[in-house]
């Protein structure tokens, strides 16, 4: 069995581990309360962050996460057989710089997925082995320093087997779940009090949700996600709304079928890029004519995290160990450059400022 689908399965039916390598915060949770933004309560802010910190209401938006110009890679890794061996390594955007790349995060068990707020330096890491996603303080200064900024970890979700993440402008997070079939949505003031249990369910169901592997939010009120199982009944690739709440997939629309079983999806201006199974990457044109094209054949094994920046796509290989980058483009000629040797590496985020 390839690599790829034995993996597949073992998220499928992972179990929660032990976590005491993670320095941990008694958490105070109401899952049935609407804060008022603005009148924040001990109960609401656990890790006593400052609230002058805090946006002045919940529609103060940030740039989005493509624009700017890249300065770091953060690449999660895992040997599936070691417990504790989940990584998220810091890796400088600069050629200059990518020898220094660095441990950021050690002591995890399968990180799949990560994502960065660059509005407010909080940086997620998706662990479905430990059926959570954390939440982490960063502290960072262009391409000088990336680091933690102290040793609290607040866990900001618990479901089943949560793969990837997506923040919008606003700092709000998506969640993808492999095990519920469901698109999590959590709200900034809930992730800024480092509280779990805040998250709402925004699509559910079989239907065009099955086996979601990666998920993007563009200009914060499109949701793209990628499907690994069923694909031709629910389609490879589905956009939807980004704020519409509720138990409900009619405002899903499905933008391709196709056979390919999706790996990884990442999103620049112009394409969503999806990697698949057969280890394939492919470019879909989601602003102008609907068009599927082949970026890579016969070059990756099990490509799975893509990111975009600076007008080049990283892909991290969990199979070959590295991550890779060609040109961000329709075009297949693209030469294909290994840019850090990883092994084990799978979730990809470009940190662009």
């Amino acid at each position: 069995m390839k690599a790829s689908l034995v993996l597949l399965a073992f998220l499928l039916t992972c179990q929660a581990l032990p976590y005491s390598q993670l320095p941990s915060f008694l958490q105070m949770t109401d899952t049935d309360d609407q804060f008022p933004w603005g009148e924040i309560t001990p109960q609401q802010n656990p890790l006593g962050r400052d609230i002058d910190e805090l946006p002045e209401d919940a529609d103060d938006k940030g740039e989005e996460a493509t624009d700017g110009d890249i300065d770091w890679l953060l690449v999660t890794a895992f040997d599936a057989a070691t417990m504790g061996s989940g990584q998220v390594w810091a890796v400088p955007a600069a050629q200059s710089h990518r020898d220094e790349a660095f441990v950021l995060i050690a002591g995890l068990q399968v990180p799949t997925g990560v994502c960065f707020d660059k509005n407010h330096d909080f940086l997620y890491v998706c662990d479905p082995a430990q059926r959570r996603v954390y939440q982490f303080e960063i502290d960072r200064d262009g391409r000088r320093k990336f680091v933690l900024a102290s040793d609290q970890v607040a866990t900001i979700y618990e479901g089943l087997a949560p793969v990837d993440c997506s923040i919008d402008a606003y700092g709000n997070i998506y969640i993808t779940d492999l095990v519920t079939q469901t698109i999590e949505f959590i709200d900034y003031l809930s992730l800024w009090s480092g509280l779990v249990g805040n998250n709402v369910t925004l699509y559910s169901g079989a239907n065009k949700l099955t086996a979601v592997m990666g998920i993007e939010v563009e200009d914060s009120d499109t949701l793209y996600f990628a499907n690994a199982a069923d694909v031709q009944d629910s389609g490879v690739l589905n956009s939807a709304p980004a704020f519409t709440l509720g138990n409900n997939t009619d405002p899903i629309t499905t933008r391709l079928r196709t056979n390919l079983q999706a790996r990884g999806l990442g999103l620049s201006d112009d394409y969503v890029f999806i990697s698949g199974a057969d280890g394939s990457i492919w470019a879909f044109d989601y602003h102008g004519d609907p068009n599927l094209y082949l970026k890579s054949a016969g070059y990756f094994v099990d490509p799975r995290g893509i990111c975009t920046g600076d007008g080049h796509v990283y892909v991290a290989d969990f199979n070959l160990g590295g991550v890779y980058r060609f040109e961000d483009s329709d075009d297949e000629d693209d030469k294909v450059r290994r840019i850090a040797g990883l092994a084990g590496a799978f979730g990809l985020d470009c940190v662009n400022d």
